[in-house]
């Protein structure tokens, strides 16, 4: 299995449900795109200066498995997409901090500037919370950008313990160094 353009023999079967205005008056539209494409970014990073990583500990635990199990229903069943994330648009366009982490991040995955004036969809798994992708519609193809499997690229409040724990959240799976490009192997 390789993991650019696996969906390109299905090319009209992508149907995205995408949430608009997440915060205020949040709807639904419905999108179709021709494929979804890996963009060789199924891969792992750590980047101690931003306290992101996505590297497992190791190809047993649950979350590589529940990782491997999203690639799995995406790449054998294309109608699965809705059933396993939910789509945000993600306007990196704006000076915000948040927003700053997640442009900084995206470029250093992608060895390059990232166009700021472009959407970002983040699809966040159902099941895993923590699971993010971020993507991008380039002419109909959406091109992964980054796996973020701890919900580390958004500093977000964690309802368990009651605050924004980003420092405990990289300490805690910084030394983990099983790559998520095996999945691919």
């Amino acid at each position: 299995m390789h993991q650019n353009n696996i969906f390109s023999e299905r090319a009209n079967n992508l149907n995205i449900n995408k949430r608009i205005n997440r915060f205020n008056n949040p709807y639904f539209e419905k999108e179709k795109y021709e494929e979804f494409d890996f963009n060789n970014n199924m891969k792992s990073d750590n980047f101690k200066e931003l306290k992101f990583t996505n590297y497992t500990t190791s190809d047993k635990c649950n979350k590589y498995h529940k990782l491997q199990e999203i690639c799995n229903k995406i790449i054998n069943n294309i109608e699965e997409w809705d059933k396993l994330f939910i789509a945000d648009e993600i306007n990196i366009n704006k000076d915000i901090p948040k927003l700053d982490r997640i442009y900084a991040i995206l470029c250093k995955v992608n060895g390059r500037k990232i166009n700021r004036k472009e959407l970002i969809l983040k699809f966040k798994n159902l099941e895993d919370n923590e699971i993010q992708f971020f993507v991008k519609n380039e002419k109909g193809i959406l091109k992964l950008y980054l796996v973020d499997i701890y919900h580390l690229a958004i500093e977000a409040y964690n309802k368990k313990s009651r605050r924004i724990d980003l420092n405990g959240k990289y300490k805690a799976m910084s030394k983990a160094s099983y790559c998520i490009s095996n999945l691919f192997k």
